[in-house]
């Protein structure tokens, strides 16, 4: 490789139709050369069409490309996908229900027909309206794709999932499995194959008010086997948005995005581990045989108290956590806990004699754990 152009000077042309093309994505061919899919104009509202070129730089199929989806209305922000069979499995979301945008795919072998239904097959036509897909291998001829879901009737967005097989047929539940319906909005998703036939997601996520980066790990069933709604990956003060991630050979996810809580948009990564620990942290352990089954939240010891006590907990998956103190009137003393913890025993100290705490009187105090939906109080006594 020394840099030389090996085609034609100023580059081979791909498509020249008429009006607007736009959106193009690209991948390797199985065997040589390439596969290239975009939104395509030259009949009024954007289809998807797609042209093959091999490492010389010839098209092997239509002039101008092959007709992926002409269907009425636009079809839009198309992803693809190597077959393995020299072909490709392309995904887009399609407006021609005029009422609201759904998921569609279509299968193209290597010489460039369609082997689904000519107008594609139905990823997802929910209620509400469906954007961005993203697409990745299941290994197995068919592909995982996920996209931002708008069939809550809450109005916000979430993250669904589905897996079809070679012939276009889903695999999981219809119209997909909730990956992520957290509060506000979960968007921008993108998603790559585990290498043993299920999918790592990542995506953007408003729940606490602020934009954050969360991840899932979906298997070849469609069971998602992080915690659910997904694992912190960043969350610290200000936005961070766009997520992306890749598999590396050792089996973790690099996982990249923008990050702005400098003040300033910079680009921060970090690696997940295929059971969900961050960089060597635990997020999500894997030590099967030690972790609690089930939630509980223990007796204060000693019990009655002066001035310091302790106050333990388990939890069997991993959750963002909150443990407070409140007096008999429900006023709140202190905040002895708010962040996510892994599945785990936990245990934390509690003084009268300090903080928001300070100087207490005697007499009946409550300290009520929430883990998820998991929420528990019990009533302790401090004495002076």
């Amino acid at each position: 490789m020394n840099g030389n152009v090996l085609w034609t000077v100023d580059g081979a042309v791909i498509c020249s139709a008429v009006y607007e093309q736009s959106n193009h994505q690209i991948i390797a061919g199985s065997s040589e050369g390439a596969i290239i899919a975009w939104q395509d104009k030259r009949y009024s509202a954007f289809d998807i069409y797609a042209q093959k070129i091999d490492n010389n730089g010839n098209i092997l199929w239509a002039n101008n490309g092959v007709r992926v989806c002409t269907e009425g209305n636009d079809q839009l922000n198309c992803q693809l996908i190597n077959d393995n069979t020299n072909g490709a499995i392309i995904v887009w979301h399609d407006i021609r229900n005029a009422s609201n945008v759904d998921i569609y795919a279509q299968r193209i072998n290597e010489d460039g027909f369609r082997l689904w239904d000519t107008s594609g097959v139905a990823v997802c036509n929910a209620a509400g309206s469906q954007f961005s897909p993203q697409i990745t291998s299941d290994l197995n001829g068919g592909a995982i794709i996920c996209w931002t879901d708008y069939r809550n009737v809450s109005g916000d967005a979430d993250i669904y999932s589905q897996r079809i097989n070679s012939n276009g047929d889903a695999l999981w539940a219809l119209d997909g499995i909730d990956v992520c319906s957290a509060d506000n909005n979960q968007e921008k998703p993108d998603i790559i194959s585990d290498e043993t036939g299920g999918a790592i997601l990542v995506w953007q996520d408003n729940r606490t008010g602020s934009a954050d980066i969360y991840a899932q790990r979906v298997i070849s069933n469609g069971n998602l086997v992080w915690t659910s709604n997904g694992v912190p990956i960043s969350v610290p003060a200000l936005d961070q948005t766009l997520p992306q991630l890749i598999f590396t050979a050792n089996n973790n996810a690099i996982i990249t995005w923008q990050d702005r809580r400098s003040g300033n948009y910079d680009i921060y990564a970090s690696l997940v581990d295929t059971i969900g620990r961050l960089a060597g942290t635990p997020v999500y352990v894997d030590n099967q045989e030690n972790l609690p089954l089930t939630f509980q939240l223990f007796q204060n010891y000693p019990n009655p108290f002066n001035p310091t006590t302790k106050i333990s907990w388990q939890s069997p998956i991993g959750s963002w956590q909150t443990l407070k103190i409140y007096d008999l009137l429900g006023n709140e003393i202190a905040t002895l806990v708010n962040e996510y913890l892994p599945a785990g025993n936990y245990e934390k100290k509690f003084s009268s004699l300090s903080g928001s705490a300070w100087n207490l009187s005697s007499g009946i105090y409550f300290y009520i754990l929430q883990a998820g939906n998991y929420i528990q109080a019990k009533k302790m006594i401090l004495t002076k």
